[in-house]
């Protein structure tokens, strides 16, 4: 299934350059509006090496965030599930953090803890 969803997003999104490159021929645009093939190889070969570390610095700290994440939700999951005190103030929070949208608390989580990692 995995491989299913790889193949049709590769195959839209290799339609997809393929109509931007017709378009691009058909309207005789100038490399500034889109660039061409050479100019994008070029670019890349000077700006790899860079971008590909700072993408795999960000994949790393993804994953970890995603370890944790699953450590925590597995952690407050089993303390929610008793029926202590403990328990019933986790599931009364858990209620009030889903009434509110992502969107609205994630200015609050920036101000609160900044937009670095540290």
């Amino acid at each position: 299934m995995l491989f299913r969803r790889i193949y049709q997003f590769l195959l839209v999104y290799i339609i997809t350059i393929v109509f931007l490159f017709m378009i691009k021929i058909l309207l005789s645009l100038s490399d500034y509006v889109i660039p061409g093939v050479p100019l994008m190889i070029e670019t890349t070969g000077q700006v790899f090496k860079e971008y590909f570390f700072d993408v795999m610095n960000t994949m790393s700290i993804t994953i970890l965030g995603q370890c944790l994440s699953i450590i925590m939700a597995f952690t407050v999951g089993i303390a929610g599930r008793k029926s202590s005190w403990i328990g019933s103030f986790i599931k009364v929070t858990a209620y009030n953090i889903q009434a509110y949208p992502i969107v609205a608390l994630a200015p609050i989580i920036f101000i609160l803890l900044g937009d670095g990692f540290i």
